[in-house]
């Protein structure tokens, strides 16, 4: 935990202003609320603070209407102004607005590049604590997740995006199949105990050809040839690690070369170029709608969010279980997260909204069965979701929450857990591309796995020398 700071006029004018704020929110889909609904109860009696109108910045167009308009209802004397930006621009436009001196009071920031942004962005310790907000509660430790140097400068929006194997369940029931699954009577007694030789047995067993040689049943719709984060799950879960600091962004050099590292990514892109049971991505682009949602696939590792769920729920059902793991189990964290410019002239109201929108229970209800769990009371959030068969939902949450011995409905899920972060350092952009161009080469044929991630390691290496 961070040391306790004297808190300054300004922060006990806001903290008076935000009263008892609830919990959480995040997502990523448009999804409305008509904004008389998302006032949480008891705010009317809130002391008033100067009217003031705040900007925030996100990549996601008009999906944070409703909270532009509840934060009006919860606390009237803040009108907000949302402002959409495209994701592969968003981070450039931001940092020149701030250096310019114009940047918005709220900006969204994202996991995997923020270890750029804290020297932009106001410490938020001694504001959550005036606000009683209990940091136990968040998807991650906020100092780890969302912090720096023993502070936390942005506050998760939702729960960090851990990965699941989803299966059609139809399908399943068609070849007896007995899966380790989250189901309507809770989780199987071999719950997460499936390792990585599991799965790819499993991929083997349902991936169907025809006599002409032709794949008329994936194992699994995802290619595997690209790196993306399965690919970093596994180095992970092998052991491995991308670089020699994973939280204090002080790295000095890549170790992606590793054994252990090598051996894990080499078998996951083995599941496209050699044991042929997950497609090229021509091969998964080919199918309109996506090999899993046309029911050419037995199952999806899918990132977390109930949007594709539904459709499928409906379509032919659904069974939800952890990714199986290799030598440990793994926790992700890093989640798209508030934060307030420190460079803002209205931080009261600017860390009002931030954490209004984070924690306000009102907000936590509509985002969670709707699009995503949120980042903050998840227990509380799954909880108040109907009961199995109808309420399949409340599964596919409890999968989220069963490897944090925090939230676990099912201890023994969380024996063996290593937190891991799904960011790549100060320098982010460069090492992902990194590894995503050397990756690419060994699926083009041109180098092997230890090749091109020792050339990776040459590149990281000597662009964090330089800076």
């Amino acid at each position: 935990m961070a040391a306790k700071r004297r808190m300054s006029r300004r922060q006990f004018l806001w903290a008076s202003a935000i009263g008892s704020a609830g919990v959480v929110a995040a997502a990523c889909q448009p999804a409305a609320m008509p904004a008389a609904e998302m006032a949480d109860e008891g705010e009317g009696d809130a002391p008033a603070m100067e009217a003031v109108e705040i900007r925030f910045s996100h990549w996601h167009g008009g999906f944070w209407d409703p909270i532009r308009d509840g934060i009006s209802e919860a606390h009237p004397d803040i009108t907000a102004i949302s402002e959409s930006t495209p994701w592969g621009e968003y981070s450039t436009k931001l940092l020149t607005q701030m250096v310019g001196g114009v940047a918005p009071d709220v900006v969204m920031v994202g996991s995997v590049w923020q270890g750029e942004w804290f020297k932009v962005l106001l410490p938020l310790d001694d504001a959550l604590e005036a606000a009683g907000v209990d940091n136990d509660k968040w998807d991650a430790d906020p100092w780890m997740q969302c912090g720096f140097e023993g502070k936390i400068y942005s506050l998760s929006q939702v729960y960090c995006p851990n990965w699941q194997v989803v299966v059609n369940r139809t399908l399943a029931e068609q070849e007896g199949i007995d899966l380790p699954i989250w189901g309507d009577d809770g989780p199987a007694a071999n719950y997460d105990e499936w390792r990585w030789d599991d799965l790819v047995e499993l991929l083997k067993a349902t991936t169907k050809v025809n006599s002409d040689g032709e794949v008329e049943q994936w194992g699994l719709a995802n290619s595997t040839a690209s790196f993306n984060n399965t690919a970093l799950y596994y180095l992970y879960s092998n052991g491995g690690q991308v670089l020699d600091d994973l939280w204090g962004y002080k790295e000095t050099e890549a170790l992606v070369d590793s054994e252990e590292s090598v051996q894990a990514l080499q078998a996951y892109i083995d599941l496209t170029l050699v044991d042929k049971v997950a497609p090229t991505p021509s091969e998964a682009q080919a199918v309109q709608g996506g090999l899993f949602n046309s029911g050419k696939a037995f199952c999806t590792i899918r990132h977390p969010g109930v949007g594709d769920q539904r459709v499928n729920q409906e379509g032919f059902g659904l069974l939800f279980m952890p990714v199986p793991w290799r030598e440990h189990r793994i926790q992700l964290m890093g989640s798209n997260s508030w934060g307030v410019w420190s460079g803002s002239e209205n931080i009261d109201a600017a860390t009002t909204f931030s954490i209004w929108a984070t924690t306000s229970e009102t907000i936590s209800d509509w985002i969670t069965p709707n699009i995503n769990l949120t980042g903050y009371e998840m227990r509380r959030a799954i909880d108040k979701l109907p009961d199995p068969p109808e309420g399949w939902m409340r599964n596919f949450y409890e999968v989220f929450l069963s490897r944090d011995e925090r939230f676990t409905r099912h201890p023994a899920a969380a024996e063996n857990v290593e937190w891991r972060p799904r960011w790549y350092g100060r320098k982010a952009g460069f090492v992902r591309n990194a590894l995503r161009r050397e990756y690419d080469k060994v699926f083009l044929g041109e180098k092997s796995m230890q090749q091109a991630m020792s050339d990776a390691k040459a590149e990281i290496d000597a662009e964090l020398a330089a800076s």
